[in-house]
């Protein structure tokens, strides 16, 4: 069997504090999976982690807007009106869409999804949820999660808020296509290391925690 390709859609790459991400991306490559990464911006960084490098490389990567933008929109619009977008990721045998956060990724993919050479389906796509994207950001929240095939989230605390939240507008999720699967890390990679010129003995684990301390 052919492995799934995978449109995975993110905001901006590479950024050094959506590492997360990238083990994602690293991980399902290793279970198989085909990956285009299509970030919507590219940042401009002092630190590349050594892990985005390779991906860096091979992701597609559009100005924000030039001559060539301007007038293939143009030229779409009046052949046939945003086709031409869905069609290139179907050219690359994409089959499925996947977004990381539910504000302009998900957007893209709701949008990606719909617009096809005349007579084929919808691409379908998902979404990962974290925190700014569900607790403040929730222009098109219900458009763009009920249309989605599943949706991701990184706690329960999530699948129990927007549960919460659609329900109250009147746009209830499915709760069988909301699932959790929480980020993590490669725990080999922070194993203890022994004391220099003290054989058998180990250094206690120090661990620091970087966020973003965004309230």
């Amino acid at each position: 069997m052919t492995p799934p390709r995978i449109a995975v859609v993110m905001s901006r790459f590479p950024a050094v504090t959506e590492t997360f991400i990238l083990r994602e991306l690293v991980e399902l490559e290793r279970q198989g999976a085909q990956i285009e990464l299509a970030p919507l911006l590219r940042d401009r960084v002092s630190v590349l982690h050594p892990d985005a490098a390779v991906w860096d490389a091979r992701a597609h990567y559009t100005p924000f807007l030039d001559g060539a933008i301007v007038a293939a929109n143009l030229a779409a619009l009046a052949r046939a009106p945003l086709r031409y977008l869905g069609t290139l990721l179907r050219r690359r045998g994409v089959a499925h869409v996947h977004a990381h956060y539910a504000t302009h990724p998900a957007a893209a993919a709701y949008v990606i999804s719909r617009v096809h050479p005349r007579g084929e389906p919808d691409l379908p796509y998902s979404v990962t949820v974290h925190a700014h994207d569900i607790f403040v950001s929730q222009a098109g929240l219900a458009l763009k999660l009920g249309a989605a095939r599943f949706v991701r989230c990184i706690s329960q605390f999530n699948v129990e808020f927007l549960a919460r939240t659609l329900s109250a507008r009147g746009t209830p999720l499915d709760p069988d296509r909301l699932c959790v699967l929480h980020c993590g890390i490669h725990a080999e990679r922070y194993a203890h290391r022994p004391l220099p010129g003290a054989p058998g003995r180990e250094r206690s684990a120090r661990l620091l925690c970087i966020a973003s301390h965004r309230p």
